[in-house]
This record gives structure tokens, C-alpha cells and sequence, in this order.
């Protein structure tokens, strides 16, 4: 809804005038505090609606969503704003705290078994959160550029606090500095309608180059006009030390930028770079739009963090988090381990599912399980991923424990962390859907990525359309037919 989104020759006719948002939050005593940066309205505890269906299709969309009378009713927290005018000069942003008992964090969550066994598990993890002592174990020998926004925009504040977004950004500078390796090399690059260097190249870390990035940081004024962050961009990575085996971006910014072209050259220096180079991004302010924050930093490879000026202490945690971030291999491999009395099998070469068509089990001593997709591809620090695996629970318990061990993509640190198990209330059918979509995927890659013998070709189509037709689950091998006033089977 904002121009900055949109090229500027985008016309649209607008049928009325006027806005109204409504953000309807799912409340089960695990919701803290829900903020807007808007003048909106709160409604807490407002019950749920009763939900009618009209067809197979509407029912399809709420299927899981079946209350259990132990557990209480869930409730809405309810956002409404509205204003006469349908353009937004800035996000519409609702931020949800969650209370201390259920904090956004890694989890394994089982699906319990159906009548023939069959049971799911989905983990969801972010390696920078899971494995977050590994910053502390790699030596970083590479380069970090802070790249700070000086243009007149920085000199903004809110109305209600006489603190800037530059006097925020000039007293935090300093313990940040200090608690840089003393490994690395870095530079300060400060941007407006051009792009001034500290030095003309990074300079090893020491109490030298600490005391000169000190005095610089203190004399920091908004007074560098607009906002060209893609000319800075392209400096930095000019300015780039060759031999360093990687180069950190740090880019802090109010976010008043045109994103298209600094989007794309992101991009394409990621491309071009590849592990060797990141771009991280600290948005202040009330004003920063998150979409583009967050986007320079998923482009970038790296990551993104917005902050209010006026909450110091979330703005010194999120700054050392940003630079937590940056010392962290680039990429992760993650093997899943249940434990002893589980073996790993393959849709591709067992009958994992002949096991559930009635025949007797012939391994007493392991439960079998798939996991889609094996091996586990090399996954992103930053980003929430989840890993799916089908249980043959038939003549065993659950584990109570998943470990989760994890190298850097150069193998020179190995982790272990340990998960545990979360079993479902509710919503049981959704993890096993989801499980088993990703395990019919996954044997749809495998295929087409191998030449397989006919013995191989029927042990894969078999497997899946056993599980396709169990599930419901659309793929290569089966699919969904619906009929409409008649009962009559049809070819």
C-alpha cells in the first residue's frame, strides 16, 4: 500500500476512498502484549466465530481446527484501524510479544500415530538460534564494514523523545566496536548523497584502528544529504579485501531509500561473491519499512532487524545479536538422530509402506522412518526450516529427544543440540499432510535426478500412492477427482 513498493508509473483507480485493516491474532494465554506503530484500536479476549461451510471446499480450508473440551476456548486478540485516506506513508506494523512460556523458538512436535502406526514429526529450527555457540568457536578472519546512514533523514526522531536516529546510532557505535574479534579487519563507510571511508581500505583490528573508529563515531552528524545507499553499496564492495575470506556488511539505516536498484545489486553481488560476502541490515526508527529491511538481508544472505529508537534495551540486544549474526558460518549441514532402535529407510529402495497393508512386521529389533529430503540440504542460519519425518510406531514408543547434529559448510565446527519432543493436542492430521507432501516430493526429486531399474520404479510408485491415497496427498502418482451429484464411480 505504500508508493516506495511499487515503480512510480503504477496507476490504479481506487473504487472508493477511505482504508480499514483488521488483524485478527489467535490467543491461547500465549500472547504477552500486541503494539501497532498506528493510533489503532485493541480488543482483547474477543471470542472466536462459529464457521459454516457451504461446500466441500470451505470445509477442506478449516479441517483440523477441532477443539478439545480439556483445553480452553480459544480467544482473539483483535487490531482495527481505519483512516480516510487509502495511501499509508509509512508500514502498518503489529508486533506480537509472546509471553515467556512460549517463546519463537526451535521445537520437534510428533503427530501420534493413526490406526496403522503411522506417526510424524516436524522440527522447525534457525541454526543461528540453535547452534548460536558457534560464533564463539570460529575464528573469523574475515572483514566487517559498517555502513552508517548520514543523511538529513537520521536527524528524525520521535515527537514524544528529544532522542535522533543519530544519536542513537553515534552512542551505540562504541560498545559495538569494542566487541568486534580481534581477529578481523573493519572499516566505517558513512552515506548520504555520497559515500565517505574512515580508510581507504579495512585495517586490522586493534587498539589503534578501536580508538580512531571511536573518535570517528563521535562526530557523527546527519549532514550528508540524501540517501544513496546503492552508490555506497557499490564502493564497499569495491573497497573489498580480496584476501580476507569474507566480507560483512553492516548496514544501518532509517530505510527512507528507493529499494528497486539497491534490491537487484544485492542480489547480484550475492550471486557473485557467493559465501565469500553477506549484507546485514539494522533498521531505526518508527518510520523504517520492515518489507525492504528484511528483503536486503534475505537477498544479501544475511540477516534483518528492526528497532525503535526510544527501546533502548531492544536495540542493544538486537545490535548484538546483528553482530553475533555476522561472525557465524555461512551455511549449515544438520543430520537428525533419533537414537538407537530407529533405522532410516528410503522410499525409493524399501517397501516402507508394504509394512502397513497388513503384513506382519519382520525386524522386531528397529522402527523404521523416512525423512524427506535425505540428506538434509545445507540450510540457512537465518531462516526458520523444517526437516519432516514418518514413524513406523508400531511396536515402539516415540523418543522423547531428537539430536541434532551440526557441521559448517567447511566441516570446521561440529555441534550437537538436543530437542525435545512435543507431542500434539490438537491438529494431528496437519503434521502427518505435511509430512507426508514433503516425503512425495522428495521421492519426485529423487527420480528425476536418477536413472532407476524397474525394481526401483515400482518400489517408489508403490510407496506413494499407499501414502498418497492414505493422506489424500496430490503428486506424480495420484490425484484428488471431485464429484458433484452423483455417487456413481467413474473410470
Amino acid at each position: 500500500m505504500e508508493p516506495w513498493y511499487t515503480y512510480h508509473g503504477l496507476q490504479t483507480k481506487a473504487e472508493s476512498d477511505g482504508l480499514s485493516i483488521e488483524v485478527r491474532i489467535e490467543d491461547r494465554g500465549r500472547i504477552k502484549q500486541v503494539y501497532c506503530n498506528h493510533l489503532a484500536d485493541f480488543m482483547k479476549d474477543a471470542p472466536m466465530d462459529v464457521v459454516k461451510v457451504a461446500s466441500l471446499f470451505d470445509l477442506n480450508k478449516n479441517i483440523g481446527e477441532v477443539r478439545t473440551t480439556v483445553s480452553p476456548a480459544p480467544t482473539y486478540t483483535v487490531v482495527k484501524y481505519s483512516t480516510e485516506t487509502a495511501i499509508m506513508d509509512e508500514d502498518f506494523i503489529v508486533s506480537i510479544e509472546s509471553s515467556l512460556s512460549y517463546p519463537v523458538r526451535a521445537r520437534a512436535t510428533l503427530s501420534p500415530p493413526n490406526e496403522d502406526g503411522l506417526a510424524a514429526l516436524m522440527i522447525n529450527l534457525k541454526p543461528a538460534e540453535v547452534f548460536e555457540d558457534a560464533s564463539h568457536l570460529e575464528s573469523f578472519d574475515g572483514e566487517i564494514i559498517f555502513l552508517l546512514d548520514r543523511s538529513g533523514s537520521m536527524d528524525l526522531g520521535t515527537p514524544w523523545s528529544k532522542r535522533t536516529n543519530m544519536s542513537t546510532l553515534r552512542d551505540s557505535m562504541p560498545l559495538s566496536l569494542a566487541s568486534l574479534p580481534t581477529t578481523c579487519h573493519l572499516n566505517i563507510v558513512s552515506f548520504g548523497h555520497n559515500a565517505e571511508f574512515l580508510w581507504e581500505r579495512s585495517q586490522p583490528y586493534n587498539q589503534n584502528t578501536l580508538d580512531d573508529t571511536r573518535s570517528y563515531v563521535r562526530g557523527l552528524e546527519a549532514n550528508l544529504g540524501g540517501t544513496e545507499l546503492l552508490h555506497a553499496l557499490r564502493k564497499v564492495v569495491e573497497s573489498r579485501r580480496h584476501t580476507s575470506s569474507s566480507t560483512q556488511i553492516v548496514i544501518v539505516t532509517d530505510g527512507e531509500i528507493a529499494p528497486e536498484e539497491v534490491l537487484t545489486f544485492v542480489w547480484e553481488t550475492r550471486q557473485k561473491l557467493g559465501k565469500s560476502g553477506r549484507s546485514f541490515v539494522l533498521g531505526i526508527g518508527e518510520r523504517v519499512p520492515h518489507r525492504i529491511i528484511n528483503r536486503i538481508s534475505e537477498l544479501g544472505g544475511g540477516y534483518g532487524e528492526v528497532s525503535d529508537i526510544d527501546a533502548n534495551p531492544e536495540w542493544t540486544n538486537r545490535r548484538s545479536l546483528m553482530l553475533t549474526y555476522g561472525l557465524i558460518p555461512k551455511t549449515w549441514t544438520c543430520e537428525v538422530n533419533l537414537g538407537p532402535g530407529f533405522t532410516r529407510q528410503d522410499l525409493y529402495t524399501d517397501g516402507f509402506m508394504d509394512k502397513h497393508t497388513g503384513t506382519e512386521v519382520k525386524d522386531v529389533r528397529a522402527a523404521s522412518f523416512v525423512q524427506p529430503p535425505f540428506p538434509t540440504p545445507c540450510l540457512n542460519p537465518f531462516a526458520f526450516s523444517s526437516v519432516f519425518l514418518l514413524l513406523d510406531l508400531r511396536l515402539r514408543a516415540a523418543s522423547t529427544k531428537v539430536t541434532l547434529r551440526a557441521a559448517s559448510h567447511g566441516g570446521d565446527i561440529e555441534l550437537k543440540h538436543k530437542l525435545n519432543i512435543d507431542k500434539t493436542s490438537n491438529d494431528t492430521s496437519k503434521v502427518q499432510h505435511l509430512a507426508v507432501r514433503a516425503s512425495l516430493l522428495g521421492l519426485e526429486a529423487q527420480l528425476s535426478h536418477r536413472v532407476a531399474n524397474r525394481v526401483q520404479e515400482d518400489t517408489a510408485k508403490m510407496n506413494a500412492v499407499l501414502l498418497g491415497n492414505k493422506f489424500k496427498v496430490a503428486s506424480r502418482w495420484t490425484s484428488l477427482v471431485a464429484f458433484q451429484g452423483s455417487e456413481e464411480m467413474a473410470d
